[in-house]
């Protein structure tokens, strides 16, 4: 994902989907848990892969793709609704960071 873009429109719709997908399946991941929503999953933490996402920096990813479409000025808070991808990429990022450390 380009992160860093200016104009929402540099970002295709199919790159905001692989993002999502990838996102949702990282939740899984780390996580043991017979939900199927990865926004309201909740389950035990999976210590070793909990570890694996922060030794590859997942984590400060997940941080960045939080920041920069705001900081950038790609788009703005207020204006985000729920039926736009970079607020479901956004709430996806935060579930994994916070199933990440859950208990670590």
């Amino acid at each position: 994902l380009y992160l860093r873009a200016n104009r929402m429109a540099e970002v295709s719709p199919g790159m905001f989907a692989r993002v999502i997908q990838n996102l949702s399946k990282l939740i899984f991941f780390v996580t043991k848990s017979e939900g199927k929503n990865p926004v309201t999953v909740e389950g035990f933490p999976i210590r070793k892969r909990q570890k694996l996402m922060r030794e590859l920096r997942v984590i400060e990813l997940c941080v960045d793709c939080l920041h920069y479409p705001f900081a950038s000025g790609a788009c703005k808070i207020e204006d985000l609704t729920n039926d736009m991808p970079v607020k479901t990429i956004c709430v996806l990022c935060y579930r994994l960071i916070l199933h990440s450390v859950k208990d670590y």
